[in-house]
């Protein structure tokens, strides 16, 4: 009856701890991609990536260059290249009452866009070109 008893005891620890595991899970997981531009700007979308999304009561995004939002899912323009921290702060309110915070940091990679590219590769040579347009109709003097 003893042994019963412990691994009754056992049994309800475990629950116990898999419970609070769960109430207090915080996950600031996200993703970004490039978005396509014509107009060569350096775009950016970024999502959330987190199994219980639904007690998210609110979210801190730190984009690495001074620039912040509130959005779930925000789009970014970055004006110059280079890697920029991108920061993701998620806060949620936990089964108990507790609010939580967490949060994971990104380095993000801003490359340069240039429209209309063409390279030629011969042998051992490279050739760069790049191509524009310009309507003189639209033009202004």
């Amino acid at each position: 009856m003893k042994l019963y008893k412990i691994l009754l005891t056992f049994i309800v620890a475990m629950l116990t701890m898999a419970t609070n595991a769960q109430t207090s899970c915080c996950n600031a997981a996200f993703s970004s991609y490039t978005l396509p531009q014509s107009n060569g700007l350096n775009v950016f979308q970024f999502t959330i990536y987190d199994s219980t999304a639904s007690d998210i009561q609110s979210v801190q995004w730190a984009f690495g260059d001074n620039s912040y939002s509130n959005s779930t899912a925000p789009q970014h323009v970055y004006n110059y290249t280079g890697e920029y921290s991108v920061t993701l702060t998620v806060f949620k309110q936990m089964a108990d009452g507790v609010q939580k915070s967490c949060s994971e940091t990104h380095v993000l990679l801003v490359t340069g866009t240039c429209s209309n590219f063409i390279y030629f590769k011969s042998n051992r040579e490279v050739s760069f070109f790049q191509t524009a347009t310009f309507d003189i109709d639209s033009a202004s003097a």
